[in-house]
């Protein structure tokens, strides 16, 4: 499949915001609100690589749990901070060895259904690591299963989610790239135990998480990667199909439109973060 056939693609330039570390783990959710929105208006296609340092990124589902303080408690024993991201879904984790990743299309010239979203992610991610038999199907062991989990032999190595405005879609990905996966899963697992109070997860909705179905693009490969070499490797299929332009937020047209909208849409998020305290 090529990455720019049959779509809007051809002939433009994407914009890239390289990797960025924040210190505010409320800010990079407020961001892509943000620029979901601008693509929308703008047609521009846009991808931003971030990472946060030892987080557990919980969902709204999450909080939904019987005993979501009990779980909240049980994350402070791991080296996780919890932050409630302003979506649905399940929870995930960011660290120093897994880069997140979202990419923001236009909905208006062409109307994508929700898994051609997926797809052409997938898809990309495939071309980027060709020699993986990277498969896109439900692995339901893993922490945040969905049908679109990337995985190579039964194990995850990454997971997708959609976010969509008016004519924008972002599709977001996390990639474990290296680093302890079993101990990022087992985090994950103690938090159901408590949060779920005991129950089965799966019958309340909730993945009984197994640490040993996930691992990282390092043990696959047999080689230590770095996050800049992946981010270098995920930009090579773009680079060969069409342009890329890296560029930072705060080089981007309209600044008053989006500070305004960053700040809007961060004070949401310390709103709905207030969950937590």
């Amino acid at each position: 499949m090529s990455l720019t056939e049959g779509k809007q693609f051809h002939h433009q330039t994407w914009f890239v915001l390289p990797i960025k570390t924040y210190t505010n783990a409320l800010l990079p959710f407020a961001e892509m609100d943000t620029l979901c929105e601008y693509v929308a208006e703008t047609e521009q296609p846009m991808i931003q690589f971030w990472q946060l340092k030892n987080t557990f990124i919980l969902g709204m589902k999450d909080t939904r749990t019987p005993d979501f303080h009990k779980g909240l408690q049980a994350i402070t024993q791991t080296a996780f901070s919890p932050v409630l991201r302003n979506s649905g879904g399940l929870g995930v984790i960011s660290d120093d060895g897994v880069l997140n990743l979202c990419v923001f299309f236009s909905n208006k010239a062409k109307n994508w259904s929700i898994d051609e979203a997926y797809e052409w992610v997938f898809q990309w991610v495939k071309q980027a690591f060709p020699t993986l038999p990277i498969k896109a199907y439900e692995i339901t062991n893993s922490y945040c299963p969905g049908t679109y989990d990337l995985s190579v032999d039964g194990l995850k190595i990454a997971g997708l989610a959609q976010r969509r405005v008016k004519n924008g879609i972002s599709v977001s990905l996390y990639l474990s790239v290296n680093g302890n996966q079993h101990y990022r899963g087992e985090s994950v697992r103690l938090f159901y135990q408590e949060a779920l109070n005991g129950e089965e997860p799966e019958a309340l909705g909730y993945p009984n998480v197994a640490p040993e179905v996930m691992t990282t693009l390092s043990r696959l490969k047999n080689q230590e990667l770095t996050i800049d070499e992946v981010q270098e490797q995920l930009l090579r299929p773009l680079k060969n199909e069409t342009n890329i332009a890296f560029t930072t937020l705060e080089q981007l047209p309209n600044q008053e439109f989006l500070q305004e909208k960053i700040l809007q849409n961060l004070e949401k998020m310390e709103k709905r973060n207030e969950l937590l305290r």
